[in-house]
């Protein structure tokens, strides 16, 4: 059959046809409530902006980007620095509202394409890949006089899957994060060296080896993107959470907890997410090898598949917000936009032109969203069904609001930097003279001022500790601490301040005697921010996990249970014991879960014996630990025909993670149950169970075909009135073979349901013209052949030690062990054939994008 569409976007081409433009100098960004927005500076004091922080000035340090991934543009027609990128102080020195002032504090050849800021103190810390660079600006003169490599041997060298910002933490550590785009193996300054990576290749020529399955020094199994937290000196390196694909930024707030959001393949499956401590946020299996299209089983929604959240061990999932491009994230904490929005968390996605809103609360063990709002928008209203670029120049730009980062000033106003491009990000910009833009956001009403801190005083320092600007206030902390006993009397008043964030600041800086007070405070996210500065001050937390374990809030439960990942089994087996006794959510059980790893068969046999009456217990953890003794309960979980289906495939599920052989038998049996679903899932988990009873044949890679020689005026394609009706019979001819639209079709490429909302007219043509201009990842076939001389050919989805899976053409998955092997080869032409290969001619191509539109619409 015509596989026309196969990939239909795999190979998205984006102009490069970059004329000058216009740059719209009016403000038409839209904001609610009683709020305005100002336009705060423009190039030239600025170019390409990818990050930026506050200092204790109030002025704007900014990170540019104008060499953002040149090797995908033409260096003679874009902005090109061959000295490095810059990082760019700007200020408004005449209280106007208005940036006036902007100078470089730095230009560096080591600064290529850097995505993060931090101004702590005097040391401005810069991400960039490969490096955590340190600028010391000792003498206040705003240029460095002295630099350091603190960290090393991140992935993502020019790729925005790399190295990400740093936060000055409330406790007085250092969070960041890195992408997917590894191996990150570093070495902190302790000598504890990190090991993590996954499957994940492309983006940039740099990134072109990676491989799952690594262990770090904790003899843990990292994955993919990180959030990491490290002491000022680089030391004590730890791995908060993990398994992301490209969380731009994890921002930490005064309580400790951490916040993200994260980008998908798919246009549908990007998120918003409150991190536990030791979350698995579940882009790719466990251990990187696999990613989520080798483990979407049957009857899974892509959200669902996309995020592994049926698996055991995956951290829930948040506000799933569409298609978009996530950038960055920043949480309100002051009151100086109004009371009302204290507590709001913001966040930047770029691929829709929009800041969302937040309003997030404790649910039991952990946090809920709360509604997703428009924040701010260079469009009139959320536009959930979007076009994602404007790739027709000059059409349409307030699209071209293309917001990197979000973040807080001293004055309480909140400060946007605009890429500012008709597409999104630079891995084909068509803005070629580096254009962008800062954008602050105050209230109308009253006048938003940067106020004067004196760091040489404890009353100072306890104003910077208040400031709304989370490095500022790390400022004041540092300064705090330096200070001792003198500080506790003054951050012990601060206990009543009315703004909780506040309060909660004061708590890290508290004396072990007077935190141990606070695990009776009424207020329980005070207890857990106290017991979170406990952990973090004494060398051992067990006699405080046994008091708190009894609180009647499951946030602090859970606290509790985050406390004992590390800590030897047989001392902490009785409070776990008795936090799965009140184990009542999903955030409970995947942290009781990650506590136990290791020891899944002691404390499996002891939770049956513990909960012998309590089924549903017994069923949860045999499926959350899913030991080799827990076999023959889930194989009759999945049997019983008394429970829902549901159930049964979760119960299925579990015997697909356990580890030992003896349950591929079982899961061969259930191939063969009467519920269909039960059945499809165990031939989906035999397939990896077993590898041998699913290499039967050889793969055939698709009928070689000469290029096309017709050529197609896009623009007069484009002009042409599409007929969705025949678009219709064209997709069901020519597309519905490999790819869906609402429920017609197939799942080989991506579901044109949600992919033809991201691309206007003249990319969908694009694409279908030249599919092989850019083959994204997991769109780019393999070629492998063994030793026998069978042939290979398909998408791949897995690459472990052993074996490599290929999924072909007609969705089937192929595993060939590594030592049959004699070469495997990533091609660089994508099997979707070029449209003029099977003679369509203009009005077709334009009915088959007009009804993708229509549906999309």
């Amino acid at each position: 059959m015509n596989r026309l569409f196969l990939y239909f976007f795999s190979g998205i081409l984006l102009f490069t046809s970059c004329a000058q433009k216009e740059k719209s100098t009016t403000n038409e960004l839209f904001v609610s409530g009683n709020l305005e927005v100002t336009l705060w500076a423009s190039s030239p004091m600025l170019n390409n902006p990818t990050n930026m922080d506050v200092d204790i000035k109030g002025r704007l340090w900014i990170t540019e980007a104008v060499n953002y991934r040149s090797f995908a543009n033409n260096d003679s027609f874009f902005m090109y620095r061959a000295k490095g990128d810059r990082i760019m102080i700007l200020e408004d020195t005449d209280k106007d509202g208005k940036a006036d002032s902007a100078k470089v504090f730095v230009q560096d050849p080591d600064l290529l394409s850097p995505v993060g800021i931090a101004v702590l103190g005097n040391k401005v810390v810069v991400s960039c890949s490969p490096n955590l660079i340190v600028y010391t600006d000792e003498n206040g003169d705003d240029v460095p006089d002295k630099k350091e490599i603190l960290l090393t041997g991140f992935g993502g060298k020019d790729h925005d899957h790399s190295l990400h910002a740093v936060y000055g933490g409330p406790d007085g550590n250092w969070y960041f994060n890195a992408g997917n785009a590894g191996p990150h193996i570093v070495t902190d300054k302790s000598g504890w060296t990190l090991r993590s990576g996954s499957m994940y290749t492309g983006g940039s020529p740099y990134n072109d080896k990676n491989e799952g399955g690594m262990k770090s020094d904790d003899g843990k199994v990292w994955t993919g993107g990180l959030a990491l937290r490290v002491s000022p000196e680089g030391k004590n390196l730890k791995v908060l959470g993990h398994n992301f694909r490209n969380s731009y930024e994890v921002i930490p707030d005064s309580y400790g907890n951490l916040w993200q959001n994260d980008n998908d393949d798919e246009v549908l499956a990007c998120r918003v997410s409150w991190l536990m401590e030791g979350g698995n946020a579940g882009y790719f299996s466990a251990d990187g090898t696999r990613n989520w299209k080798a483990d979407q089983r049957p009857g899974q929604s892509i959200p669902t598949a996309h995020w592994h959240q049926e698996d055991p061990g995956v951290m829930p999932l948040g506000d799933i917000s569409g298609a978009g491009a996530p950038t960055g994230i920043t949480m309100i904490e002051g009151d100086e936009l109004g009371e009302n929005y204290r507590g709001t968390l913001l966040s930047a996605d770029a691929g829709r032109n929009i800041i969302f809103e937040y309003h997030p609360s404790v649910r039991q063990s952990g946090y809920t969203l709360g509604e997703r709002k428009v924040f701010c928008s260079s469009l009139s209203d959320d536009n959930a069904g979007y076009i994602w670029n404007d790739s027709t120049l000059k059409r349409q730009q307030d699209k071209w609001f293309r917001p990197s980062d979000v973040t807080i000033g001293t004055d309480g106003a909140i400060y946007i930097a605009d890429w500012y491009d008709p597409v999104v990000g630079g891995h084909l910009m068509q803005d070629s003279t580096g254009f962008g833009r800062i954008y602050r956001i105050t209230r109308k009403d009253k006048k938003m001022v940067t106020p004067e801190i004196d760091l040489g005083t404890i009353e100072g320092q306890i104003e910077a500790l208040k400031s709304p600007a989370i490095n500022v206030r790390y400022s004041g902390y540092v300064k705090l601490k330096e200070q001792g006993d003198k500080a506790t009397a003054p951050l012990k008043a601060l206990l009543n301040d009315k703004n909780p964030f506040i309060r909660a600041r004061a708590v890290w800086l508290l004396p072990v005697n007077e935190l141990e007070q606070l695990l009776s405070h009424n207020d329980a996210l005070i207890r857990a921010t106290a017991y979170r500065a406990l952990k973090q001050s004494v060398p051992n937390v067990i006699e405080y996990a046994k008091k708190m374990v009894n609180d009647e809030s499951p946030f602090v439960q859970r606290e509790v249970a985050v406390s004992l990942i590390d800590v030897p089994y047989e001392q902490k087996k009785d409070i776990l014991f008795r936090l799965i006794a009140k184990c009542r959510d999903e955030w409970m059980l995947q942290t009781i879960g990650t506590a136990l790893k290791g020891n899944e068969s002691d404390a499996y046999r002891e939770i049956k014996n513990t909960f012998a009456s309590d089924d549903n217990t017994i069923q949860k953890y045999a499926w959350l630990l899913h030991p080799a003794e827990a076999i023959n309960d889930l194989q009759q979980a999945a049997s019983d025909n008394s429970t829902s289906t549901q159930n049964r495939l979760k119960a299925v599920t579990g015997l697909g993670f356990v580890s030992d052989k003896k349950s591929i038998p079982v899961i061969e049996k259930l191939t063969s149950s009467p519920d269909t679903m039960v059945a499809k899932t165990a031939k989906f988990w035999l397939g990896f169970k077993s590898p041998s009873s699913i290499v039967a044949k050889s793969s055939a890679p698709p009928v070689s075909m000469n290029a096309s020689s017709k050529t197609y005026l896009i623009r007069d394609v484009i002009n042409l009135k599409p007929d969705v009706s025949n678009g219709t019979t064209l997709f069901n001819a020519y597309c519905r073979t490999c790819h869906k639209v609402q429920n017609n079709g197939a799942n080989v490429g991506p579901d044109l349901t949600y992919t033809a909302k991201k691309f206007d007219d003249e990319q969908l043509m694009k694409a279908i013209i030249f599919p092989s201009s850019a083959i994204a990842f997991g769109y780019q076939p393999w070629m492998i052949t063994t030793k026998n001389k069978s042939t290979f050919y398909g998408f791949l989805v897995s690459n472990t030690k052993d074996a490599m899976i290929l999924r072909d053409l007609a969705e089937v998955n192929y595993t060939i062990l590594k030592k049959d092997i004699l070469s495997a080869e990533k091609q660089n032409k994508s099997p979707m054939p070029e449209a003029g290969q099977f003679g369509l001619n203009e009005q077709q191509l334009r009915d088959i994008t007009g009804y993708l539109k229509s549906v999309a619409d």
